[in-house]
């Protein structure tokens, strides 16, 4: 169908385009770049600092509420300021489209592929969007004149590299949805159901979670920078390096909603203390942490003929036959203050520590950082027979909690002063 027949049908209105596409359900009329924007949009005030976006047409058709687009291909349309409420736009082609101020109210958009479109101060509210692609699209409101998602179905839907900054999607379903690398800054989601929603390196920063249900949903290198999560449901939430600054964080619901209420304040936490109630592996691990672990450090390799290897290899096989479990720190350069940190974390959930200060070029810098602080845990240096101690290390013996050192020629030797240092059965 030409483009003039099309404007035509068009002009018939609601019921004529409709009956027309009922009627011939394998055309596929081409809307790419067709403009149908000729109107004035005024605001009308609704209270508490919001309005909504009155139309005027000019006398230009502007109303396609209810319009049958399902399937069609409208990319680059200009649909600046037009009223789609309740239209059917499911599986539509809507990349690139113009959407500026249109009122999408109650419309489907279910599969329906809108990348890069431009959806500023446009309407939303009740849409349903299950499924929708809104990568890179533009999507953010201004304070003054707040458009909305409330009560709006996301279910599945990609928003993958979208501006939403300020939205509000109150009481919306953005179960499944994708907005990894958006922007939420300011965007408000209270009452909002988030279950299984990726917001892996989102922008949240100032956003408004209270009381939304985040079910199983990803927090990975997300900036939650002066957010609200107040009394949000984070049942089995996955959270790795949030930013958390200034963040409102209590109340958080770590339960099933059939089970017995409990909360905590942090978001790490809450993923924490939900693994540990719900996984009987979690809660050994704790277990072997408090009470088993011993942390070995040194410098294990091959350089210089070190026979640190079969010494350290002896040793892990004897702790284990005691029922202890090691842990390996290898120095391969000098230290860092990251290493430092890493050790001093490790020292804390461990039982006891053997430091292997042979060759020594790192371990004396860890245990400066963790004698001085850990005194409910044992240090056992050890050293080949062969080397002699750095300068300083006497300087560490006079702490009770230091055990004597064992200067070894083999694993043999180690085993046993670990036993006279009552380390070992």
């Amino acid at each position: 169908m030409s483009r003039e027949p099309l404007h035509d049908l068009l002009k018939a209105g609601r019921d004529k385009w409709n009956s027309w596409r009922k009627a011939n359900p394998d055309e596929r009329p081409n809307l790419t770049k067709l403009d149908l924007h000729n109107t004035t949009v005024e605001f009308q005030s609704e209270g508490n600092g919001r309005s909504r976006p009155i139309f005027r047409s000019n006398g230009a058709l502007t109303n396609f509420s209810g319009f049958d687009f399902k399937d069609l291909d409208m990319r680059e349309a200009n649909l600046m300021a037009v009223d789609l409420e309740g239209a059917d736009l499911r599986n539509c082609n809507l990349d690139g489209a113009n959407l500026f101020m249109a009122n999408l109210s109650a419309a489907r958009l279910e599969g329906s592929s809108a990348k890069r479109a431009n959806l500023s101060y446009a309407t939303l509210d009740a849409a349903c969007m299950n499924g929708a692609n809104f990568e890179a699209a533009t999507l953010d409101f201004a304070k003054a004149r707040k458009a909305t998602f409330d009560n709006a179905r996301f279910y599945s839907a990609s928003f993958e590299h979208a501006n939403l900054s300020d939205i509000s999607a109150q009481h919306a379903v953005l179960n499944n949805a994708n907005f990894s690398n958006a922007d939420l800054s300011g965007a408000i989601l209270r009452f909002s159901r988030a279950v299984m929603a990726n917001f892996v390196d989102a922008n949240l920063c100032g956003a408004d979670l209270t009381e939304a249900m985040l079910f199983n949903s990803s927090f990975i290198r997300t900036n939650l920078t002066s957010a609200t999560l107040a009394r949000c449901h984070v049942y089995g939430v996955s959270v790795w390096e949030v930013v958390t600054e200034d963040c409102i964080q209590h109340d958080l619901r770590i339960n099933l909603l059939s089970q017995p209420e409990i909360t905590v304040d942090n978001l790490a936490l809450a993923q924490f203390v939900g693994l540990l109630i719900n996984n009987n592996n979690i809660r050994n691990a704790v277990d072997t942490i408090t009470s088993k672990v011993v942390l070995i450090l040194g410098r294990f390799t091959h350089e210089d003929n070190n026979s640190n290897l079969d010494s350290l290899q002896s040793l892990r096989e004897t702790l284990r036959s005691q029922n202890l479990v090691p842990v390996v720190f290898d120095f391969p350069k000098p230290g860092s203050r990251d290493f430092t940190e890493t050790v001093s974390t490790l020292a804390h959930l461990s039982l006891f520590v053997v430091a292997d200060i042979s060759s020594a070029r790192s371990v004396p810098q860890e245990l400066n950082r963790i004698i001085p602080q850990l005194p409910s845990v044992s240090v056992q240096p050890i050293r080949r027979r062969t080397q002699a101690s750095y300068a300083m290390f006497s300087d560490l013996q006079r702490y009770p909690w230091v055990k004597p050192l064992i200067i070894y020629e083999n694993q043999d030797e180690i085993i046993t002063g670990l036993r006279q240092n009552q380390l070992l059965n």
